[in-house]
């Protein structure tokens, strides 16, 4: 079905940062295609016809701008009997974080430990040299608990020195980006975990799905400022 334009609309470019230790990272810049409801790598954009421009951000890639291939839809109101049909009818990466962090299968504990307190997560996406994802690692996996209240937990001394790879969970629980938001609730429930890493097509890490995520947007349909 051809696709006629409607005016122009922005869409955030966002980060798939992974650390590749001795300070060095990769990153992946991904902006999110409503045409094609998948997220793209950003230099897929520079090849399509649509494209009007890209503007830079603080520290890299900030918005894309592109002729607008189909209506926005309106957003959709939360009432106490529409709460599953909502779920079933939003996609996972309409509520994903879709700014993510990931860690090389080489890197060491402590430099798994800095990332942990640095950027503030509590669980990474394991890649190997491909970019494809084989693994999760988290801070329960590498801490041990302080010994004091309001101290930094220290990494657990049977950890030091040994891999992500090692470390991992080689069966991390993942989703694709175009599941139904209900599909993502009753996965999380089934495999009783807090967090879901979200796949492209193509299998590579595009977002991150948390139970705080779920909850925000539910919240947030329901008229909440949170």
């Amino acid at each position: 079905m051809k696709l006629e334009d409607e005016g122009v609309e922005d869409h955030p470019v966002h980060r798939v940062w992974t650390e590749l230790g001795d300070d060095d990272a990769d990153v992946r810049w991904t902006v999110y295609c409503p045409a094609r409801e998948r997220t793209l790598e950003l230099q897929v954009c520079e090849d399509c016809p649509h494209l009007e421009a890209v503007t830079a951000g603080e520290s890299g890639p900030g918005v894309v701008r592109c002729h607008r291939l189909s209506p926005v839809p309106a957003p959709a109101t939360l009432s106490d009997d529409s709460l599953g049909p909502l779920l079933g009818g939003t996609r996972v990466s309409e509520v994903m974080s879709p700014d993510v962090y990931c860690a090389h299968e080489e890197l060491r504990a402590e430099e798994l430990v800095d990332i942990f307190s640095t950027r503030q997560v509590s669980g990474l996406p394991v890649l190997d040299e491909d970019g494809t994802l084989v693994g999760v690692v988290s801070r329960t996996d590498l801490l041990h608990p302080p010994s004091e209240e309001g101290e930094a937990p220290p990494l657990h001394p049977e950890r030091a020195g040994a891999s992500a790879g090692e470390l991992m969970n080689r069966a991390p629980v993942v989703i694709e980006e175009g599941a139904p938001m209900s599909r993502a609730a009753a996965l999380m429930a089934s495999s009783r975990v807090h967090r879901l890493i979200v796949l492209a097509s193509d299998g590579r890490v595009v977002g991150i799905l948390t139970a705080l995520d779920l909850a925000r947007w539910v919240a947030r349909r329901a008229g909440h400022a949170v």
